[in-house]
């Protein structure tokens, strides 16, 4: 099991939790730029975040990783949404990438993306989706307040984890270290709407 490491050695939250959880939703396989990124992070929250070329890369590298982190985010609540409510409709990895590319918009915009772009995005992005996923839990169900609060963000990754496990193969998520202060939250997965189960369905008769 892979944890984040948010915790300092006396079992403290570490102040750069949200640089350290960033960084593992920008590059999930890629130690060396986690490890870079969390540095950056730190030398710019010792300088008050001040405005700098350093910082508007940071945020220039979190912009370029948004759109495929929620595709790939959006497909495993996808996943959840239909074991909740639907399970007869027998909904994976495919059906949902089917789904995906047919919903006409992502994040309030027309867009049309294929679905080997969003299968790309989900190789890409499968192992930090979960944090992409509680990302936009949090956003929506909180009325869209920032910053977001990343306890509450970090409460709902680790229970995502937990229910999509069975649903995942070859997964190897980045988790939250069971000492981490989580918070007395439930989550409540949503039903899917008519057109979600219609797209479902246009992938079974296909």
């Amino acid at each position: 099991m892979r944890e984040m490491p948010l915790l300092l050695p006396d079992g403290s939250l570490d102040d750069c939790v949200i640089g350290i959880v960033q960084s593992h939703m920008m590059f999930p396989d890629d130690q060396a730029s986690i490890e870079d990124d969390i540095g950056a992070y730190r030398m710019r929250s010792q300088t008050g975040f001040r405005k700098s070329q350093l910082g508007r890369q940071m945020d220039a590298n979190f912009r370029n990783a948004e759109l495929g982190g929620f595709y790939a985010g959006g497909l495993i609540y996808k996943l959840l949404v239909f074991a909740e409510h639907r399970p007869d409709l027998k909904v994976g990895v495919n059906k949902s990438i089917f789904s995906l590319t047919l919903e006409g918009q992502a994040f309030g915009k027309p867009i049309e993306k294929n679905k080997n772009t969003v299968r790309k995005y989900w190789t890409e992005y499968k192992n930090c989706a979960h944090l992409w996923a509680a990302h936009s839990h949090v956003y929506m169900t909180t009325g869209k307040k920032l910053p977001l609060d990343y306890i509450r963000v970090l409460t709902v990754a680790e229970r995502l984890v937990e229910i999509a496990s069975p649903l995942i193969d070859d997964w190897s998520p980045w988790r939250v270290p069971e000492q981490f202060p989580f918070e007395d939250y439930t989550v409540r997965i949503p039903e899917p709407d008519a057109e979600d189960i219609a797209r479902i369905k246009r992938y079974r008769a296909s």
